[in-house]
């Protein structure tokens, strides 16, 4: 089972190599605590011109963050603690799974976080170009 990392042993467990993307998953998901200072800034939001879209998007991306966590946690339970090798088939149809469902939970939060969190970072930089010169670029989807 490959993640997509091409430093992964031959030999890696599957449950060690989901452990991987799990965390992989789990670091993509701060991606929106970036935007924590700029929502507390008052200053800020009261430059963004459409304030009805800052408050609604806020509101959606810690809905969607929230929910989002909740579906990764629940993937993790599936095979969290285990390790070592697969000894039947229905073990690696079940690694099988939990790494398709890992590959569909990037895909969901690619399409109802990011997208969010990309309008509220084009509101504030056309809010205040300068205190949003020094945000990092946003990370490429995890490889699962």
């Amino acid at each position: 089972m490959s993640n997509g990392n091409t430093d992964t042993p031959p030999d890696q467990s599957p449950w060690d190599t989901l452990a991987e993307i799990y965390k992989n998953c789990a670091a993509y998901t701060l991606v929106p605590a970036a935007l924590i200072p700029f929502i507390r800034d008052k200053d800020l939001c009261d430059k963004v011109l459409d304030k009805g879209a800052l408050v609604a998007n806020s509101r959606l991306l810690a809905s969607d963050v929230a929910e989002m966590n909740n579906e990764l946690q629940a993937i993790h339970a599936r095979h969290a603690g285990r390790t070592g090798p697969i000894e039947t088939a229905d073990g690696l149809a079940e690694a099988i799974q939990i790494q398709e469902d890992y590959v569909n939970w990037c895909t969901k939060y690619e399409s109802a976080v990011m997208p969010t969190v990309e309008a509220l970072l084009t509101m504030f930089e056309q809010a205040d170009p300068k205190k949003t010169k020094d945000l990092p670029a946003l990370p490429q989807k995890p490889a699962v």
